[in-house]
């Protein structure tokens, strides 16, 4: 990974900074923390801690750890819910209108919409490697 990050650094300050990092992020293969660094590292000092902790990898873990309005949604952005329950609706580019629908989970990004049932979004990194493997990279 270490090539990546240099290509990133030779772009800091630069116009081309936000573009050279989101190229190379759609590049890098994901790896968990304990994989990638942990295992490899040799230096590594443990501290006892009582404290709370979600692996916030999904969309239903962000729904399940977010404040809820009285329908039990969570909204985020340009977003009207009428007659909706149980839902994660996020926009970040665009107005949102849902109407009679619970159990979702819908999210505008810049490059892609997605919805899903809620309790499926672990099957969104099928959606990407699916993608990936078509080279429809131009949502991603």
């Amino acid at each position: 990974m270490h090539p990546f990050f240099d290509f990133i650094k030779q772009n800091l300050g630069k116009e081309s900074y936000t573009q050279s990092v989101q190229d190379m992020y759609r590049q890098m293969r994901s790896v968990s923390i304990d994989y990638g660094v942990m295992e490899k590292a040799k230096n590594v000092y443990v501290v006892e801690g009582s404290f709370g902790w979600s692996d916030v990898g999904t969309w239903d873990e962000i729904y399940r750890l977010s404040m809820k309005d009285p329908k039990n949604n969570v909204i985020e952005g340009d977003v009207i819910a009428i007659d909706t329950s149980n839902c994660f609706i996020s926009s970040s580019q665009k107005f949102i209108g849902v109407v009679g629908v619970e159990d979702l989970i819908v999210v505008d990004s810049e490059n892609a919409l997605v919805i899903c049932k809620r309790g499926e979004a672990q099957k969104v990194k099928e959606l990407v490697d699916y993608m990936r493997r078509k080279q429809i990279n131009r949502h991603l």
